[in-house]
Protein backbone atom coordinates (compact mmCIF):
# COMPACT_ATOMS: atom_id res chain seq x y z
CA UNK A 1 0.00 0.00 0.00
CA UNK A 2 1.28 3.08 -0.34
CA UNK A 3 0.75 5.19 2.38
CA UNK A 4 2.94 8.02 1.76
CA UNK A 5 1.06 9.07 -1.67
CA UNK A 6 -2.09 8.67 0.83
CA UNK A 7 -0.19 11.45 3.12
CA UNK A 8 0.88 13.49 0.23
CA UNK A 9 -2.17 14.07 -1.12
CA UNK A 10 -3.41 15.00 2.28
CA UNK A 11 -0.82 17.48 2.94
CA UNK A 12 -1.61 18.82 -0.85
CA UNK A 13 -5.40 18.95 -0.12
CA UNK A 14 -5.18 20.44 3.36
CA UNK A 15 -2.78 23.14 2.13
CA UNK A 16 -5.24 23.58 -0.85
CA UNK A 17 -8.64 24.11 1.93
CA UNK A 18 -6.39 26.45 3.93
CA UNK A 19 -6.21 29.13 1.33
CA UNK A 20 -9.81 29.12 0.07
CA UNK A 21 -10.52 29.53 3.80
CA UNK A 22 -7.74 32.35 4.15
CA UNK A 23 -9.29 33.64 1.02
CA UNK A 24 -12.86 33.55 1.96
CA UNK A 25 -12.46 35.00 5.42
CA UNK A 26 -10.20 37.96 3.82
CA UNK A 27 -12.86 38.64 1.38
CA UNK A 28 -9.87 38.49 -1.23
CA UNK A 29 -11.82 35.94 -3.56
CA UNK A 30 -10.11 36.67 -6.96
CA UNK A 31 -10.11 34.79 -10.02
CA UNK A 32 -7.43 32.92 -9.39
CA UNK A 33 -9.21 31.47 -5.83
CA UNK A 34 -11.92 30.74 -7.95
CA UNK A 35 -9.80 28.53 -10.49
CA UNK A 36 -8.14 27.45 -7.57
CA UNK A 37 -11.17 25.76 -5.71
CA UNK A 38 -12.80 24.64 -9.65
CA UNK A 39 -9.30 23.21 -10.62
CA UNK A 40 -9.02 21.30 -7.45
CA UNK A 41 -12.77 20.13 -7.35
CA UNK A 42 -12.38 18.60 -10.51
CA UNK A 43 -9.29 17.14 -10.62
CA UNK A 44 -10.60 14.98 -7.39
CA UNK A 45 -13.53 14.22 -8.96
CA UNK A 46 -11.39 12.64 -12.14
CA UNK A 47 -9.41 10.60 -9.35
CA UNK A 48 -12.20 9.33 -8.45
CA UNK A 49 -13.73 8.32 -11.77
CA UNK A 50 -10.11 6.63 -12.39
CA UNK A 51 -10.45 5.03 -8.61
CA UNK A 52 -14.09 3.51 -9.98
CA UNK A 53 -13.03 2.35 -13.08
CA UNK A 54 -9.73 0.57 -11.74
CA UNK A 55 -12.04 -0.63 -9.05
CA UNK A 56 -14.90 -2.00 -11.79
CA UNK A 57 -11.59 -3.37 -13.84
CA UNK A 58 -10.98 -5.96 -10.79
CA UNK A 59 -14.93 -6.82 -10.67
CA UNK A 60 -14.94 -5.32 -7.37
CA UNK A 61 -18.26 -4.13 -5.91
CA UNK A 62 -18.42 -0.61 -5.32
CA UNK A 63 -21.45 1.28 -4.53
CA UNK A 64 -21.95 4.40 -6.15
CA UNK A 65 -22.76 6.90 -3.39
CA UNK A 66 -19.14 8.29 -3.53
CA UNK A 67 -19.72 9.52 -6.92
CA UNK A 68 -22.66 11.03 -5.66
CA UNK A 69 -20.97 12.64 -2.99
CA UNK A 70 -18.09 14.08 -5.14
CA UNK A 71 -20.81 15.91 -7.24
CA UNK A 72 -22.66 16.85 -3.79
CA UNK A 73 -18.84 18.39 -2.79
CA UNK A 74 -18.52 20.29 -5.93
CA UNK A 75 -22.12 21.70 -5.77
CA UNK A 76 -21.56 22.53 -2.32
CA UNK A 77 -17.65 24.04 -3.38
CA UNK A 78 -19.35 26.31 -6.06
CA UNK A 79 -21.81 27.58 -3.37
CA UNK A 80 -19.92 28.14 -0.58
CA UNK A 81 -16.70 29.77 -1.67
CA UNK A 82 -18.06 32.18 -4.37
CA UNK A 83 -19.31 35.24 -2.47
CA UNK A 84 -22.93 36.52 -4.49
CA UNK A 85 -21.16 39.32 -5.58
CA UNK A 86 -18.40 37.78 -7.72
Amino acid sequence: MDLWLVKTVGIILAVIGAVLIFAYVNTEVNLSIILLAIGSALSLAIVEFMALRYLAGKKLKHEGHHTCTRFAHLDLLSKSCVPAHV
